[in-house]
């Protein structure tokens, strides 16, 4: 199964990394993001066919996808396995290296009537890839400021209430 394209996506702290755009996928090809981070992250991925046959799309560790590479059996870490035309997943994640794959692994018996690009497929991709631990800083700075501004709120009141005695 050649790679038509591979793509890294490198996470820093607390920075986003994505990657958008539309590809041809040959019968028999497939298109490959390697995406190492140093801490956990949600992905984010839609992935639509606009033509052609659909696709399989798998998300998985560096060890399965080597496994993939060498026609074995394989595990993916996604719940969208099987042919379909449009994928869209959100995952947490820990650190390490995965690699999404979509796959148009449709191959044409009859060759004389069909050419093989009348078995590519056409897919827009949309990826993204998010620190888990940035979001839960916004979250946090969002409660904080929330229990201040109701201490303020209440000691208005006590006051108020004071003075109205």
């Amino acid at each position: 199964m050649p790679c038509l394209m591979v793509a890294l996506l490198l996470l820093a702290s607390g920075q986003v990394s994505a990657d958008s755009g539309e590809k041809r996928i040959e019968s028999g090809h497939f298109l490959a993001w390697e995406i190492e981070v140093e801490a956990p992250f949600t992905l984010t991925y839609q992935i639509v066919v606009e033509s052609g046959p659909n696709v399989e799309v798998y998300l998985m560790t560096a060890k399965e996808y080597g496994r993939f590479l060498g026609g074995e059996d394989f595990q993916s870490i996604s719940s969208g396995n099987g042919a379909a035309s449009s994928f869209d997943e959100t995952i947490g994640l820990d650190k390490g290296r995965y690699f999404l794959v979509v796959d148009n692994p449709f191959i044409s018996l009859s060759s004389e009537n069909e050419s093989s690009s009348s078995r590519a497929s056409l897919v827009d991709y949309d990826i993204s890839a998010v620190q888990r631990g940035h979001s839960l800083s916004l979250e946090m700075i969002l409660a904080m400021g929330s229990v201040v501004l109701l201490g303020m709120v209440l000691i208005a009141f006590a006051t108020f209430m004071r003075e109205g005695r």
